[in-house]
């Protein structure tokens, strides 16, 4: 493991941080010499060591319980038990000692010289409280009560292995349970042991899911060393026969290093040969116990072993065949003991001073004085390492809470020197500020990497344990934190840059345990390397390690007032690093750091001031431009991952707001038109309030259209496109939008808008404009207010305003009144302004002439049967003649217009006598009947249409006309309005009259009776007959005669008769008269045929039901009065014979005891031949 600096500077590698103060003792021992409970502030620690007298008192029965439970005492060794036992109460009556300590990650596990063996765990908090920062975990004793030789743990097989008292445990990890004996038995007899520590190492940096190899363990027996294979279960290799017995021993890969009473030895446990190095004492007089063989795995397969020489100790570096390497160390005494920490070697000296040696320099680079209470007296290396608690780095990536927008603090008294925020803190940049206070709870990952929460306690490893008799200190790596001050305290940042560079790289290749606490504080030194450069005004480099240190976009975009806008306000409160807290709110702006930099180099030798100055307002100007692209790129760079950049998760989506809408302003105002399209176009977070006056001060319509349109705001949208199209905005890259206008108001569904802008849209477009209101109001649903826009669209375009008109009665049938007279008001005033034109009088006057002409001329007969309408809509001049048909499909088909303003204004129209049709079409709605039908008789001669008047009961055109016209001239809602008339159709016209209903009308129309029928063709042939000179009367002779021949069943001959004029031939009545005649003679003759035959039949049921009536008689029941008796009846059948009578009943009353029946006789009566000849005929007749 590599847990010291990368690169030694003036800091020196390592320091001493204390780990357990005290061990817990037995309360006998505690309260002799006078021990509180353990200082480590553990409540459970204390009860613990209240209870150890217990488990102490268990030690003296340990043989004992071993017999009994098949253990190793045995009664052979019964003499020596009792020596035993007297050197176990002189250790406890010194009290309980450390005798070996083993760590790995965040347990420590001490052996004690009482058999003791205790857990220690680190504590899950920042340092800061009382206490020690590891606490008792578990604490037991190991059986046989002896001491604890020595300990090894095997991380990644989850056992750790205990030798205690010549027998070798097995427990587990980290729980210390001990392993049954059916998994692995205790080894006994074992002087020394070692386990394959580049093995463990290899293990320890191994992935979780592989599969891990046997371990190498060799136990070392008196004579022998047999070495095993560990893994889930322990298994025998080989013995290699050892004859001298071994003291000490180490184990890397297949080289096992021992010591027996006099040298060092090299075996290789493979071969099973064993080679002899040297004495490791070359001064006998020094007592024994003063001078032990030291030795420690430096490498793979290399071993550092330590020699007395009498005047001081060296230290050799062997190889796994014996062979010197590296070099030798130095000490000016024997060691008390040695740990190799790569690249440094560690050697604990009599005088409590621990030397530090570079295994690549082989120079001195610390010397380390212990605590004189530690009483040192062991070094133990930790294979992998172990946690410890770093109170220095844990205060300084605390997370505070401060300010985003308020001001610097107070000013400080004018006792107190006043240091420049823009200078390098003084001490250590990893000393927290002592203004803010920590806040709980914002526990939220600051890295990319899986760590621990900010606010949760920050380790260094170790590798190294420094043990006193009592307590334990950690040899602690130097941190990088304190490598970067000193190195920015002598201005050398880009060594610092350097070794943080470093730091990082071995982090990121690192594949074992991530220390957590060294991601924040690379991170946190990173904030400060680049507020050092930001206030050095560096703005590229301190945009660099901004990122690199995961800074939250906010810290930088708070320093650009025009850029932060109104999305930081004062209330707001960002979480950060402690160590980087007054820098971070040492000012509000970046210009107030330009300036303070700029006075601080040029105040006060510019002239007249830095503010005033040509060349410092110039190198102003330039530096906020350089920060602003600093800025921009930082953004860029961030917009990304901005999740790993935030201590809040919540806070993510309205920072990426930020990030997004301050990195367009950038653009914005430096014209990147297509970054700004680029942003925009991948981006959902900008915030478009921020931006609207920007980008319409910078006339970027386009961006900001293309805002609103992924933002949805349709209002806004069509507010820049109009404004555009009207030519009040200008945007080159925003061209004719109009088209993009009438897209978007045919696809929303916003009435307001399509209404607003719909109206708009009528002086550019009414055509488009028309579809719009037409097509939002039929296919969507959507109610406008038609009077409105109606209004708009005539003011606009009169035509444009008479389609949407059009669509209002005939599409969305609406049944306002007023509408439909607008819009027939609308045709008539067409009609009316195209009089003007001469050209068009003529040709009415001329297609009217021209049809009258052709009526009854034989050389011409097609047009006798063509209704003037149909005549109408064959003109060559379409566009006029589709206004009639409009007109008069309208006239005849609505049900909804004014009918007296119509008339009264078509009255005033034909003077001319231009528009008889449309006029006879009013006079046929209101009634007036003889008006209607005189104008088609007299002024258009349309005899057939005139029929037809009376056939339909007064309309005008018949729904065949109306449909075939419609269809011809594609005007197919006009000629429903009149097929809908006809009988059963649905909309009722002629059935209507006289109703002033507003609502649509549904109701059926019912078939003309006969009566009105008769009484229409009556008025119709007076119209014929009446009036006018007599050429004219004569003229419709023939007209008369084709009526009167045609509807002869529906008129009276003798009013015809009187109707004729004189002057008519008689054989133009000669058909009608003897067609007359003959019908009402055959009508005579046959109503008298029907009353004989009925009278006939009366006669003969007569008969029929008197013989019925004769046979059934008569009984007539009725209540007797009361006293009278039964035999007191009229005797009924003495007076009318005993078988004539009949049954006539009455109801009886309740007591049908006094009741009657009286029969009535019903005489004899003669037919008209007899009574039995009539009965006999009647019977047969039955029959």
């Amino acid at each position: 493991m590599t847990s010291a600096p990368i690169r030694p500077i003036e800091v020196p590698p390592f320091q001493l941080q204390p780990l357990i103060s005290d061990l817990p003792q037995p309360p006998a021992q505690a309260s002799r010499h006078g021990h509180a409970p353990s200082s480590s502030g553990d409540f459970d620690s204390f009860i613990r060591s209240t209870t150890e007298g217990a488990l102490s008192n268990l030690a003296s029965a340990a043989p004992l319980f071993s017999r009994v439970m098949g253990g190793t005492a045995s009664p052979a060794r019964g003499a020596n038990t009792a020596a035993a036992n007297d050197s176990q109460r002189q250790q406890q009556s010194a009290g309980r000692e450390v005798k070996c300590v083993q760590a790995y990650n965040k347990d420590i596990i001490v052996g004690c010289t009482d058999g003791t063996l205790i857990r220690y765990s680190v504590r899950d908090d920042d340092g800061s409280s009382q206490g020690d920062p590891y606490a008792i975990a578990s604490l037991q004793t190991v059986p046989g009560g002896k001491a604890v030789d020595k300990i090894a743990l095997v991380p990644a097989l989850g056992k750790a292995l205990v030798l205690s008292g010549g027998v070798i445990h097995f427990y587990t990890l980290p729980a210390l349970d001990p392993l049954p004996a059916s998994v692995i038995s205790p080894l006994r007899g074992v002087t020394e042991f070692a386990i394959d520590e580049t093995a463990i190492k290899t293990s320890n940096n191994a992935p979780s899911t592989q599969n891990i190899p046997p371990i190498r363990l060799c136990v070392v027996r008196r004579r022998v060393v047999v070495v095993y294979a560990l893994r889930e279960r322990l298994a025998q290799v080989k013995d290699i026969p050892f004859p001298n017995g071994a003291i000490k021993a180490c184990l890397s890969g297949p080289h096992l290093c021992l010591a027996d009473p006099k040298s060092y030895w090299i075996v290789n446990v493979d071969a099973g040969e064993a080679l002899e190095l040297m004495e490791w004492s070359q001064d006998q007089s020094l007592p024994p116990q003063h001078v032990k063989p030291l030795m420690a795995v430096s490498d793979t397969s290399e071993f550092m072993l330590a020699i007395w020489t009498g005047n001081g100790a060296l230290g050799f570096f062997m190889t796994g065949l014996g062979d010197p390497t590296r070099g030798t160390l130095d000490y000016p005494q024997h060691p008390l003991s040695i740990c190799i920490d790569f690249p440094y070697v560690a050697a604990l000296l009599p005088n409590g001073t621990i030397e530090i040696h570079s295994i690549v320099t082989l120079s001195i680079v610390a010397v380390l004085s212990c605590p004189t209470t530690l009483q040192p007296c062991l070094l133990s290396s930790s294979i992998g390492g172990f946690l410890v608690p770093s109170l220095q780095r844990n205060n300084a990536i605390k997370p505070v809470v401060i300010p985003l927008l308020n001001p610097p603090p107070a000013t400080p008294s004018k006792s107190r020197p006043t240091q420049d925020p823009t200078s390098p803190p003084s001490g250590s940049g990893l000393t927290p500020p002592s203004t803010p206070a920590a806040q709980p709870g914002l526990n939220r990952s600051v890295s990319g990497r899986s760590t621990k929460s900010i606010s949760e306690a920050s380790f260094s490893r170790s590798g190294t344990l420094v043990s006193g008799l009592r307590g334990m200190h950690s040899l602690l790596p130097s941190t990088l934190g304190s490598q970067i001050d000193s190195l920015l305290e002598s201005n050398r940042v880009e060594d610092a840059v350097g070794l943080l560079s470093q730091a990082r790289e071995k982090l990121e290749k690192s594949t074992g345990l991530v220390d957590e606490g060294e991601i924040r504080e690379i991170l946190l030194i990173h904030q400060r390397i680049a507020y050092r450069h930001l206030f050095a005004t560096g703005f590229e480099d301190a945009g660099k390690h901004f990122l690199l240190g995961k800074t939250d976009p906010r810290l930088l975009v708070r320093l650009f007032p025009e850029l932060r806008g109104n999305m930081i306000t004062t209330s707001e409160e960002l979480s950060v690093f402690a160590g980087v807290a007054d820098q971070a709110r040492a000012f509000d702006s970046i210009d107030a750091i330009i300036m303070a930099n700029l006075v601080r180099n040029y105040h006060p030798h510019i002239q007249p001031s830095v503010e005033e100055a040509t060349p410092t307002a110039e190198l102003r100007r330039v530096l906020n431009m350089t920060a602003r692209d600093m800025l921009a790129s930082f953004l860029k760079k961030s917009r990304d991952n901005v999740a790993s950049l935030v201590v809040d998760p919540l806070d993510v989506p309205k920072v990426q707001k930020i990030v997004d809408t301050a990195l367009l302003k950038i653009h914005i105002e430096e014209n990147q038109t297509p970054q700004m399209m680029a942003l925009v176009n991948m981006s959902e977070n900008i915030i478009v309030a921020e931006l609207e006056a920007l980008l319409i001060e910078h006339h970027k319509f386009t961006v900001l259209s293309k805002l609103y349109e992924k933002k949805g705001d349709e209002s806004k949208l069509l507010e820049i496109w109009t404004k555009v199209v009207d030519g009040e905005w200008k945007d080159p890259a925003l061209a004719n939008p109009l088209p993009r206008i009438k897209d978007l108001l045919l696809e929303t569904k916003d009435r307001v808008l399509v209404q607003r802008y719909g109206i708009w849209l009528i002086k550019h477009d009414p055509e488009a404009s028309l579809k719009l209101f037409t097509t939002k109001d039929s296919k969507r649903g959507m109610k406008l207010d038609e009077n409105l826009v109606l209004r708009a669209l005539r003011a606009a375009d009169a035509g444009v305003g008479e389609q949407y008109l059009e669509h209002l009665v005939l599409t969305r049938r609406n049944s306002e009144p007023a509408l439909s007279t607008q819009l027939v008001t609308s045709y008539i005033e067409r009609l009316v302004s195209s009089l003007e034109d001469p050209e068009v009088v003529r040709m009415w006057r001329t297609a009217l002439t021209t049809y009258t002409a052709s009526r009854g001329t034989p050389m011409d007969s097609s047009m006798n049967s063509v209704p003037f309408l149909s005549y109408l809509s064959k003109l060559a001049d379409h566009q006029h003649a589709l206004a009639r048909a409009k007109l008069a499909l309208f006239l005849q088909g609505s049900t909804q217009y004014d009918l007296e303003a119509i008339r009264n204004r078509l009255e005033a129209l034909d003077s001319k006598n231009l528009f008889p049709l449309e006029t006879a079409i009013v006079y046929g709605r209101i009634g007036n009947h003889d008006g209607a039908l005189s104008l088609l008789v007299h002024s258009l001669k349309d005899s057939t249409t005139a029929e037809a008047y009376c056939t339909l009961g007064g309309d005008v055109i018949p729904p065949k006309v109306a449909s075939a016209v419609a269809h011809q001239m594609s005007i197919e809602p006009w000629g429903q309005l009149v097929t809908a008339t006809s009988p059963g159709s649905g909309f009722g016209t002629a059935a209507m009259r006289g109703t002033t209903t507003s609502s649509r009308s549904t109701s059926v129309r019912a078939p003309v009776s006969e009566e009105t029928k008769k009484a229409l063709i009556s008025t119709l042939m007076r119209v014929y007959m009446k009036g006018g000179h007599v050429a004219m009367l004569d003229d419709m002779a023939q007209e008369t005669a084709q009526l009167l021949n045609a509807q002869a069943v529906n008129l009276d001959v003798v009013d015809v008769l009187d109707s004729v004029p004189p002057t008519w031939s008689l054989s133009v009545m000669s058909s009608f008269v003897s067609r007359s005649l003959r019908r009402t003679l055959h009508e005579h003759q046959e109503g008298l045929l029907f009353k004989g035959i009925a009278s006939a039949q009366n006669l003969d049921v007569s008969d029929m039901a008197y013989e019925a009536m004769h046979e059934e008689g008569a009984m007539v029941e009725e209540a007797l009065d009361s006293g009278t008796e039964a035999g007191d009846d009229l005797n009924e059948k003495q007076h009318f014979g005993e078988d004539e009578f009949i049954s006539e009943k009455v109801p009886f009353p309740e007591d049908e005891s006094h009741s009657v029946v009286h029969p009535i006789p019903i005489p004899p009566r003669e037919g008209r031949n007899g009574a039995s000849g009539s009965l006999e005929s009647s019977r047969s007749t039955l029959r």
